[in-house]
């Protein structure tokens, strides 16, 4: 459900941004929801990295600490996956490219 929000913002900053929406293809409100989700969508990412973290500080056998240490490789693997490619495009992208197969 959408909802109105007012802001106070410097008249040239409100100018600057409309333009730069507009080049986008896009609204001004639609800017600062995408921006405003992006920063919550980072909280949530860093919260769940401090929880990863607090599970590998603790005590574990050389076999868990072992499997943990590969997750938190891959944990950093996919921090820059971009937003947009689901797990599926990202599968195939890999596949074509490590077995050197062509877009059908």
């Amino acid at each position: 459900m959408k909802t109105k929000l007012t802001l106070s913002v410097e008249k040239d900053v409100i100018e600057e941004a409309k333009l730069l929406a507009k080049e986008n293809g896009s609204n001004l409100s639609a800017m600062v929801e995408k921006y405003l989700k992006e920063l919550i969508e980072e909280k949530r990412y860093s919260a769940m990295l401090a929880e990863t973290e607090a599970i590998y500080e603790k005590k574990h056998s050389p076999e868990i600490q072992k499997k943990l240490n590969s997750f938190k490789k891959l944990v950093g693997i996919f921090k820059d996956v971009p937003k947009e490619k689901s797990y599926d495009e990202l599968k195939w992208e890999y596949f074509r490219e490590k077995y050197n197969l062509e877009d059908k």
